[in-house]
């Protein structure tokens, strides 16, 4: 019983890392398109956005519950470089 739970929790596992890979591609594929389209914008836009794009896919790439709180936990520091990015 405890082998066929073990097993379960791995495969359960590799599917979260598939479908946060998954999720982050299509973030960064989506992000690509916009940024082709969008002329004439500010000079920092694509700064802040790549910091938006790193706590979008730092989110995704959370497999566990303390991994997603350590990531909500830093989420000033992602404030601070679009701050930045913006000066």
């Amino acid at each position: 019983k405890s082998a066929r739970k073990s097993a379960a929790k791995r495969t359960r596992g590799a599917a979260k890392k598939r479908s946060a890979g998954t999720a982050a591609s299509r973030i960064r594929t989506a992000l690509a398109k916009r940024t082709a389209s969008d002329d004439g914008k500010a000079p920092h836009t694509d700064a802040v956005r790549d910091v938006f794009l790193k706590f979008a896919s730092d989110l995704t790439a959370a497999e566990s519950r303390n991994d997603l709180v350590k990531v909500l936990a830093n989420v000033d520091r992602y404030v601070q470089k679009a701050i930045s990015a913006m000066s």
